[in-house]
């Protein structure tokens, strides 16, 4: 059974052009649709566990890189894929939000100077945060 630890501080969907260009999804909301972003916020900021086992064989205690963080997560992905759009909005509302530091699982733009995701971590930088891409 688990128990809310108040880890989850916030969340939203931005899946404007996804949504535009593709099927409807089960998940239009921020909630994981694969388990990618699960696997991301956890590797981020996991809370400790005395014991992790994985295939059957025993790893022994594990957490994130910052367990005592609180997350806020940005939806910008559907099954087939994702924007620029969407993303580069999630960074911004990000911003808006007061959040220190962005874990951005999915990659980079190919031209730096031209990609809105791209341009949206320079935003986020001279805001102050922190951006792991």
């Amino acid at each position: 059974m688990f128990h809310c630890n108040n880890k989850l501080i916030g969340g939203q969907a931005f899946l404007a052009t996804y949504l535009a260009n593709n099927p409807p999804e089960v998940y239009t909301t921020a909630r994981d649709s694969n388990g990618h972003g699960t696997h991301t916020a956890s590797t981020a900021a996991g809370n400790p566990v005395a014991s992790a086992q994985v295939f059957g064989v025993e790893r022994g205690p594990v957490n994130g890189m910052a367990p005592g963080a609180w997350v806020s997560i940005y939806k910008v992905c559907g099954l087939n894929g994702c924007y620029g759009s969407d993303s580069s909005a999630a960074v911004q509302q990000a911003i808006l939000d007061g959040v220190k530091v962005i874990n951005f699982s999915i990659g980079g733009g190919a031209t730096p100077f031209t990609d809105p995701v791209e341009l949206a971590f320079l935003d986020a930088y001279a805001a102050g945060v922190f951006v792991a891409a």
